[in-house]
């Protein structure tokens, strides 16, 4: 499972989701989502004077209990706001959709603890939290336990997460905290420029854009930007670090400089898998690379042009959500398995 409580998209929706809100807030939006709707009877439930298309963008998956539960926000179009949150869950080959209300949400993070899923919606500032909890993945209710819950990677007794941030003129960065048992948390390194990590064969595998002590083998946390390796350090390169503990020495490989939008990091069959996109003239290509043993690595041309931004594994495949889904057994060959499809909401 990757770790990311937050995308550099969901990043960006949650500005531009508070933004769009404090503009249109004067304007009377019937569409606007206070409760759990399923999708197949939203549009009994919601009034709009001309046609409106919303579009999930998922960027969150897990898996627990036999299901795949992702989540995203929903963009309006014609008018391009986000207002509520697509909450989609793949249980014995069926997808079961809801929306659930995101008015206000700058941060939401979906996770599985204890055999239950959890979905959070923060303000970015004070105010109330949008909490659900569900036993299956499938039935969704509020949750008044305020204990914090997060998605960690489990290895060697320990569960590791990132919390990546995002800063427009430093790039992306952010805190690793480990855990026993998913609810007390320690800091254990701040503002490295890890975006995403994972655990597999006895390693921890992480990636992202880093500044390396080349004589310890440790990372140190932010620099100032630069382009080039300097000083004893790796500048801002695309890379994959590994090691063996997450408090140990580390081995850093730097990639192929085309490779430089990967967004998530998953382990299953043997094999490690990161898949991110890059947007080029208005063009999104996936990008796909693997390895067998966390240090060599290939990427796989998949013809797929379309973003992805999480991915995880389960039930034996491999599953990333963005622009719809996508499966795989082995890392290599890709289907989709949900087609990236608006809710078509009309007048009445």
């Amino acid at each position: 499972m990757s770790i990311e409580s937050i995308t550099r998209r969901s990043f960006i929706q949650g500005v531009l989701a508070l933004g769009l809100t404090s503009t249109l807030r004067s304007q009377e939006r019937s569409h606007k989502i206070n409760e759990i709707l399923d999708w197949d009877t939203a549009q009994d439930k919601l009034k709009v004077d001309k046609e409106i298309q919303m579009y999930p963008i998922l960027s969150q998956i897990i898996y627990g209990n036999g299901t795949f539960v992702t989540a995203g926000r929903m963009i309006v179009r014609p008018e391009g706001e986000y207002s509520s949150i697509a909450v989609f869950s793949l249980k014995d080959g069926k997808w079961h959709k809801k929306i659930f209300p995101g008015e206000g949400i700058f941060n939401y993070r979906i996770c599985c603890v204890n055999d239950e899923f959890y979905f959070i919606g923060e303000p970015r500032e004070e105010g109330p939290k949008i909490k659900f909890v569900s036993k299956d993945g499938l039935n969704w209710a509020k949750d008044i336990d305020q204990t914090p819950k997060y998605r960690g990677v489990r290895g060697k007794g320990l569960y590791v997460r990132i919390d990546p941030k995002y800063e427009v003129l430093e790039g992306d960065y952010g805190d690793i905290f480990v855990s026993r048992d998913q609810i007390e948390w320690e800091l254990k390194f701040k503002d490295t420029l890890f975006r995403a990590i994972t655990y597999g064969d006895g390693l921890y595998v992480a990636f992202g854009n880093q500044y390396f002590e080349e004589a310890t083998g440790r990372f140190v946390g932010r620099k100032p930007y630069l382009d080039e390796r300097v000083g004893g350090y790796y500048g801002l390169h695309p890379l994959i670090a590994s090691a063996e503990d997450i408090d140990g020495k580390w081995t850093i490989r730097s990639l192929d400089s085309a490779i430089n939008h990967l967004y998530s990091i998953t382990y299953g069959n043997g094999r490690f898998v990161a898949i991110g996109y890059k947007t080029q003239y208005g063009n999104h290509d996936t990008e796909i690379i693997i390895s067998d043993n966390g240090k060599e690595w290939r990427k796989v041309n998949t013809g797929i042009k379309r973003e992805f931004e999480d991915i995880t594994y389960g039930n034996g495949q491999f599953m990333a959500v963005g622009a719809g889904a996508l499966c795989s057994k082995d890392g290599e060959k890709w289907e989709t398995v949900l087609k990236h499809e608006p809710l078509v909401i009309k007048p009445k």
